[in-house]
């Protein structure tokens, strides 16, 4: 995919060691929260499972990022896509063990109408995030504004269509309002999993990445001191030319 020069360069950046850890810690406290209460109603066991796996899998994997934050910055991209995925799942399954367990819906053709909302949904999601990068958008907006009326009203359409059918029923108002939130962390997870076309056009321009980031792949120490002895060397540089000069 080729994109114009600016909308590469915004494409390149990556996400700062020091807000790395921060945010793991906060995207796997989200991720056991709903998976707990998908384990809690364990009403079968393909549910159970999907909710289990995710769960570990997504545990470890961030492990990775809150030890070495620094050290993995352009691999952490990928972990936010596969968190994508594993919030889209997990979320899935305890939505569906809410319904079945507390509103007593056991038809199947609830699940697969589900299951189609959610594949139209994330291939929606997918071109518009394309459109945009060939667009420019998103060099053309503001930096923390990446989610337009566009991919918004995706969300609702969705979110409405989940809640419309449990809405009339005999549900209190707490189970509602699980429903709707764990609705709207699959449309976050929906955005995430952008973050794997990222990675991969990432991988494809090593060499530009490079150059933006020259300490990428090394910790914090080592930037640190790589940083300090290449000031310390300019210093010289300048210090010997001075020195020229004068003679």
């Amino acid at each position: 995919m080729k994109l114009s020069k600016d909308s590469h360069k915004h494409y390149l950046k990556l996400i700062n060691g020091n807000k790395i850890r921060r945010g793991v810690i906060a995207f796997l406290l989200c991720l056991n929260l709903s998976s707990i209460m998908g384990l809690i109603y364990h009403v079968n066991e393909l549910y159970y499972d999907m909710n289990l796996i995710t769960m570990l899998v997504g545990d470890l994997l961030g492990l990775i990022f809150i030890v070495a934050p620094y050290k993995f910055e352009r691999e952490f991209l990928l972990y936010l896509g596969l968190y994508g995925f594993f919030a889209i799942i997990n979320c899935f399954a305890t939505s569906q063990s809410l319904i079945i367990g507390e509103l007593g819906f056991t038809n199947k053709l609830i699940t697969y109408i589900d299951i189609v909302l959610l594949l139209i949904v994330g291939f929606g999601f997918y071109i518009f995030h394309i459109w945009a990068l060939k667009n420019d958008y998103y060099v053309k907006t503001s930096n923390s504004i990446n989610v337009t009326i566009i991919i918004i009203a995706v969300g609702i359409a969705y979110l409405s269509s989940q809640v419309g059918s449990t809405f009339f029923t005999n549900i209190d108002f707490e189970t509602l309002s699980l429903i709707i939130g764990l609705q709207l962390f699959i449309i976050v997870g929906f955005i995430m999993t952008t973050f794997v076309h990222k990675y991969i056009y990432i991988l494809k321009h090593e060499q530009d990445l490079k150059k933006m980031y020259p300490y990428l792949g090394q910790s914090k120490k080592q930037r640190f001191e790589n940083r300090r002895h290449n000031k310390l060397k300019e210093k010289s540089i300048i210090k010997e030319g001075d020195n020229k000069f004068l003679r």
